[in-house]
């Protein structure tokens, strides 16, 4: 009977030694594994990113622009991946990939001589900006502010001019958007409405490293 009792206990002993590395071995396999799924994540997430930015800007007007919805201009892009402008077959406009991006854009604008010093504000009021999507099929509003307005500091009434700037993040929901930047004005009830960019203003005794408009386009998520 003792020899039978010690043969169960080396039976059992042998079974627990065995089990021991099997559960260790079965942990490691599962930490392994949740570890290689994780990456897989994260892998699949990264790729599915596709940087894209731009810098456009547009340098001189070369005459005035009597309208009051305007699709503002741009003549050449720096600095981009991805994002493309045509200045040829549909111009002023460029194609985004599908994502959320972060928009900042500045411009500075000037009125054509006029004769009341009166009448100034009504030319540079601007209504409304905003992007317009795919030839209209929607529209971004942008938020936006005037930075200077020449018409109250300027030592000659017949040339004000004004300087504006905005922001907005924005989301694209398909590939290949087209995209334009608009901007309306108010009419006047009188007079003149000529506006141009330019960012020679009649200050400068030399032309300013500057461009009269500059939009800044930084894609920040996927929008998967």
């Amino acid at each position: 009977m003792r020899k039978y009792l010690l043969t169960i206990l080396g039976v059992v002993s042998i079974c627990c030694l065995i089990s021991v590395p099997a559960v260790a071995s079965s942990k490691k396999h599962g930490e392994k594994s949740s570890k290689s799924r994780a990456a897989t994540e994260y892998t699949t997430r990264a790729t599915a990113f596709t940087p894209a930015y731009a810098t456009m800007v547009y340098n001189e007007s070369p005459s005035w622009i009597p309208a009051t919805t305007i699709n503002v201009p741009f003549d050449s892009i720096q600095t981009a991946k991805n994002i493309t402008l045509d200045t040829t077959t549909t111009p002023n406009t460029f194609t985004l990939p599908k994502g959320v991006y972060s928009l900042n854009f500045q411009f500075v604008v000037k009125t054509e001589v006029f004769t009341s010093v009166f009448a100034t504000a009504a030319y540079l009021k601007f209504t409304k900006m905003y992007l317009d999507l795919d030839n209209g099929a929607s529209e971004v509003v942008l938020d936006w502010a005037l930075g200077h307005d020449g018409s109250q500091t300027m030592m000659n009434a017949n040339s004000t001019w004004a300087s504006v700037c905005g922001s907005k993040i924005f989301a694209v929901g398909v590939d290949n958007t087209v995209v334009k930047f608009v901007i309306e004005r108010e009419t006047p009830k009188s007079g003149t409405a000529n506006i141009k960019f330019s960012s020679n203003l009649d200050f400068y005794s030399v032309v300013p490293e500057n461009n009269a408009i500059r939009l800044n386009l930084h894609k920040i998520d996927s929008c998967t």
